[in-house]
């Protein structure tokens, strides 16, 4: 009598706190399990105002006699998805949770335990030449990946950006081309960087998935004034989170950036002696 099923995830779990979003019974043979309650098969648990537990309240439980155990069991399944907000917990992280069964008389429990996943995202830029001259061309390239680890994890809503900055550098407009896997993928990914006009490179994705390998490759024009010595300094910048779509309250945001620096050529001088057709001797002009 009085039984209670419950699941209660621990404050403090997946980046910050757990959230049940519900709990359903999949497991009851309703021709030997009866609840005064009328729970059974297909019926939804009652989840916490705070989220972090859910009970279904079976009341007086009869188990009628067929001489089989193969029926004698009840089975729920909890639906929880964890919240982004605690930095301090990464990946591989492990976080348990706890089933529980209570009735006149009984208290029995059984814990578990769900590991912690994340992005693995890094980005690289680089540029050639190192040195370059005024008026001459820049060329970019922009590595991101997303390498797999034991507890790794798509990148959802990625958006990576160039606003090439810097006064002494202009974007070749249309020359922006990315490959997912290489794979060609310009036509989608890129938003801005190949229209007539644009002077900023704008990428999205919707997911980077585990293992996949993201290359952008561009130019740039050196300013035709730019000063001799001048570093040009452009920087890459990616934003992605950890769940697909508008989860705001929800998902752990990631940035991160890179940057690549060229070197205006200075001028030089150089000397050379004209052969003369005769050897000369001291004190002979030349």
């Amino acid at each position: 009598t009085n039984v209670v099923l419950s699941d209660t995830i621990r404050t403090g779990a997946t980046f910050q706190d757990y959230e049940i979003l519900s709990a359903v019974i999949t497991g009851w043979d309703a021709s030997v399990l009866n609840s005064s309650n009328g729970v059974t098969f297909g019926t939804a648990g009652t989840v916490a105002g705070d989220g972090n537990s859910v009970s279904f309240d079976v009341g007086t439980l009869v188990n009628t006699a067929d001489q089989s155990v193969t029926n004698d069991f009840i089975t729920f399944e909890v639906t929880a998805r964890s919240l982004g907000s605690d930095a301090s917990l990464e990946a591989d992280d492990r976080l348990a949770n706890t089933g529980r069964f209570q009735a006149d008389g009984v208290d029995a429990s059984v814990s578990n335990g769900v590991d912690v996943v994340e992005p693995n995202v890094a980005i690289d830029k680089t540029a050639s030449p190192s040195t370059v001259v005024a008026d001459g061309t820049v060329n970019y390239r922009i590595d991101v990946t997303n390498p797999a680890q034991s507890r790794d994890a798509p990148a959802y809503d990625v958006v990576i950006t160039d606003d090439l900055a810097d006064p002494n550098i202009t974007l070749d407009a249309g020359t922006v081309v990315v490959t997912v896997n290489g794979a060609n993928v310009t036509a989608t990914a890129v938003q801005t960087g190949n229209g007539g006009g644009d002077t900023t490179i704008l990428i999205t994705f919707d997911e980077i998935a585990i293992d996949d390998e993201v290359v952008i490759t561009y130019s740039a024009s050196v300013n035709p004034a730019v000063e001799a010595e001048i570093e040009i300094d452009n920087t890459a910048d990616i934003t992605y989170d950890s769940l697909p779509g508008d989860n705001t309250d929800d998902e752990r945001d990631y940035s991160d950036s890179d940057d690549a620096t060229v070197t205006a050529a200075s001028p030089s001088i150089t000397k050379d002696v004209i052969n003369p057709s005769t050897d000369e001797t001291a004190g002979t002009d030349l």
